[in-house]
C-alpha cells in the first residue's frame, strides 16, 4: 500500500502520455472506462495514505491531478457540447416555410419556379409553381438537379454521421467526468469516516484529590 502513490503517479501518466501519443487506442471505451475508473479509486486512497503519512507535498500533488482531470474533463465537455450543438443547428430541418411561400407567388413567377427547383435539389419533392399564367404545373427536374440532389444528399449523410459521433462524444464525456467525480469524493468520504471511526476514545483520567 505504500507504493500506490507512486502507482497512482505513474498510471496518470502512462494515460495522459497515451491521449497523446496512442489516442486511436486509449480513447476506445473498452479501454478509456477501466482506466478511469481504476485511477479514480487509486486517486482518493493514495491521497488519504500521503496525509496519514504526513507527506503534505504528495497530497497536493494528489490533489492537484484530481483537478486537472476535472478541469480537462470539463473543458472537453464544454467543447463537444459547442461541436454536437453547431452540427444540430445546422441540420436539415425540412423545407423552409418561405421557400414554400414563393411557390403561389403571383407576381413573380420566375422566383415560383426557383423555390421549386430548390425544394426538389434539397429534398428531392416535385412541387407545382406558379407558371405567371394564371395557372400551376409540376416543376420536373432537370439531370443537373437530380445531380446537385445526389450530392446534397451525400453530404447529408456525412453531416449526420459527424453530428451522431459529437452526441456520442457529448455522452462519453459526461459519464466519464460522472464517474471520477462520483468514485473520488464517495470514496475519500468513506476514508475519512473510516478514519474517525478508528480513532481511539480518550481515556477519561480521574482527578487527583
Amino acid at each position: 500500500m505504500k507504493h500506490l502513490p507512486r502507482i497512482t503517479l505513474l498510471l496518470w501518466g502512462l494515460m495522459i502520455a497515451g491521449y497523446i501519443l496512442l489516442p486511436q487506442v486509449v480513447l476506445k471505451e473498452v479501454v478509456q472506462y477501466p482506466l478511469v475508473v481504476l485511477l479514480s479509486i487509486f486517486l482518493p486512497i493514495s491521497l488519504w495514505l500521503s496525509a496519514q503519512d504526513g507527506r503534505k507535498l504528495g497530497a497536493m500533488v494528489l490533489a492537484g491531478i484530481f483537478v486537472a482531470n476535472v478541469t480537462l474533463l470539463v473543458f472537453a465537455l464544454e467543447r463537444n457540447y459547442t461541436s454536437w450543438k453547431n452540427h444540430e443547428r445546422s441540420a436539415g430541418k425540412g423545407i423552409v416555410p418561405a421557400i414554400v411561400g414563393l411557390l403561389a407567388g403571383e407576381k413573380d413567377a420566375a422566383n415560383s419556379r426557383l423555390a421549386a427547383r430548390y425544394i426538389f435539389q434539397h429534398h428531392h419533392v416535385e412541387v407545382p409553381y406558379n407558371t405567371g399564367e394564371g395557372g400551376f404545373a409540376v416543376y420536373a427536374p432537370s439531370e443537373q438537379d437530380r445531380k446537385i440532389f445526389r450530392q446534397r444528399f451525400a453530404q447529408g449523410v456525412d453531416a449526420n454521421v459527424v453530428r451522431m459521433n459529437a452526441e456520442s462524444q457529448l455522452l462519453t464525456t459526461f459519464l466519464l467526468l460522472a464517474l471520477h467525480v462520483g468514485i473520488f469524493v464517495l470514496l475519500l468520504l468513506f476514508l475519512l469516516m473510516y478514519e474517525q471511526k478508528a480513532l481511539p476514545s480518550p481515556v477519561p483520567t480521574e482527578n487527583a484529590p
